[in-house]
């Protein structure tokens, strides 16, 4: 079972077109990457990387694994990105100017 339908990938890749050129050699901080959109865009830059950028993005993906479920906790074989576990505390901070 997969969390990705393989036909949506070509897809949006041919949808974003040479715009995609753009993230051509940059870094990406990706926050909620284990979740369901999350994985999406990980596979999506995946398939960038593969077909159509001459320079890898590389992504820097962060997430609490909260509510990752299943397929969220499994590291995908991406050689370009790095995962950073985070845990964020609900914390309000308010600053006098």
């Amino acid at each position: 079972m997969t969390y990705v339908l393989k036909t949506d990938l070509p897809e949006i890749v041919s949808r974003l077109g040479e715009e995609a050129k753009q993230f051509a050699g940059k870094t990406i901080i990706l926050t909620g990457g284990r979740g369901f959109l999350g994985r999406y865009f990980l596979n999506v830059f995946a398939a960038l990387n593969a077909n159509v950028l001459e320079a890898p993005v590389r992504l820097i993906v962060l997430d609490n694994l909260i509510t990752a479920g299943n397929y969220g906790s499994e590291s995908p074989a991406l050689t370009t990105w790095s995962f950073l576990f985070t845990m964020l505390f609900n914390r309000l901070v308010l600053m006098k100017t």
